[in-house]
């Protein structure tokens, strides 16, 4: 890919900054056609964040008018409209729908399966509940997408926090990301749970899949869960469904208390998959896209490694498979410490698969074992950072 150029320009305001942006021109990338409903998913989200930065800018402009001056607020002013223009509305949804999504990119850079197969967005762009068939067609398309090239791992819908629901009333919480959302939600809300469920399960006679339940915290939680995740596949069997009888049930660790007892996890569990973005956040106490205190987000931490290190071992000792997702599995220096604690598998976007195998493939195992022991017992993630630079350079591995 080329060198991305820089674009001068008069900075007229602080302005609002909602992620890292990059503007590709003439890319490499293939295009070809994609899923429909995988498509309008992505189209949905765009304008469900556009519509909510619309939102946030309005207030401000409000503020600022009210707090400073007319003059400052037309700078927000100025952001709101690029934000409504339609001509950069329509080129943002062209750009969605003729790249290439990730599920077409696994073959092509040389990827196993789908770790992660998010399903929220089939319900946040439903303006109801979603259908079990809707949900199973859904899957369906997914997994002859996928092809021949490794299991899917759906998880069960994760939502609340930042993503809401039209149909759906969230009680008021002071923290909504540690309050009601996620498995949390699903089993209160068990009509709904068992409804997608049904169609995953329905969906395995098209190919291998995995479920797993995000945001698990207690022992009870995820026995809770596979207990209507059995009772559904019971129910499907005795109403002549037919479907793969080898789906392997999972969970997230993403809480540090569920870290701390993934060894009794382990015991019941086909599967682990370490969140690593939320686990992060949750056990340095940290919002990573806050300015003030996003220095604190801090992957390579001795006290993250720590945590995952004991996942780690529960999974060995249990003869439980342990992945992880998330930025961290994206990351080279996070890679070789991920490998050296003993984490099997991997998952991340499509785009990062060749450049964690140049880099894993061209290293030692067993000095990334050695090198991973050191680094659970140095004392920052600066000292973490330049232990592994070092180990990297003696393979001329360049990140």
């Amino acid at each position: 890919m080329k060198t991305p150029s820089i674009l001068k320009g008069l900075g007229v305001g602080e302005g609002v900054v909602v992620g890292k942006a990059y503007i590709f021109q003439k890319s490499e990338f293939k295009v070809t056609k994609e899923s429909s409903s995988l498509v309008d998913e992505e189209v949905y989200f765009f304008k469900s964040v556009e519509e909510k930065a619309i939102k946030q800018i309005d207030e401000l402009i409000v503020l600022a008018s009210k707090n400073i001056s007319e003059e400052k607020a037309d700078i927000f002013r100025a952001h709101r409209e690029i934000l409504k223009d339609e001509v950069i509305r329509e080129e943002i949804v062209k750009v969605i729908k003729e790249e290439k999504c990730c599920l077409a990119q696994v073959k092509e850079f040389g990827g196993e399966g789908v770790g992660l197969f998010r399903t929220e967005f089939l319900y946040m762009k439903s303006s109801q509940w979603p259908s079990e068939e809707s949900q199973y067609e859904s899957y369906v398309e997914a997994l002859r997408e996928l092809g021949d090239r490794g299991k899917l791992t759906i998880r069960t819908l994760d939502i609340g926090g930042d993503k809401s629901l039209d149909y759906y009333s969230f009680p008021d919480e002071m923290n909504p990301f540690l309050g009601y959302r996620a498995i949390r939600m699903s089993l209160r809300e068990t009509e709904a749970f068992t409804t997608q469920i049904r169609a995953i399960l329905r969906a395995s006679k098209e190919g291998e899949i995995n479920v797993m339940f995000p945001m698990i915290t207690t022992y009870e939680e995820f026995m809770e869960a596979k207990r209507i995740f059995n009772e559904t596949k019971s129910k499907l069997e005795s109403e002549g469904h037919s479907f793969s009888k080898e789906v392997s049930v999972g969970l997230m660790i993403e809480v540090p208390g569920a870290a701390l007892i993934s060894d009794l996890l382990a015991e019941s569990a086909d599967f682990m998959s370490i969140g690593s973005n939320d686990l992060i956040q949750y056990t340095n106490a940290v919002d990573r896209m806050s300015e003030n205190v996003n220095s604190l987000y801090q992957p390579n931490s001795p006290g993250v490694l720590r945590l995952i290190s004991i996942v780690a071992q529960s999974g060995k000792k249990s003869k439980c498979e342990v992945s992880v997702c998330g930025e961290m599995a994206s990351n080279p220096i996070s890679a070789v410490l991920l490998l050296g604690l003993g984490i099997s598998k991997l998952s991340m976007s499509a785009s990062s698969i060749p450049v964690i195998k140049r880099v894993l493939s061209n290293i030692d195992y067993q000095e990334a074992q050695k090198i991973s022991k050191k680094a659970l017992v140095l004392k920052t993630e600066a000292e973490v950072k330049s232990l592994v630079i070092e180990f990297l350079e003696k393979y001329n591995v360049l990140i």
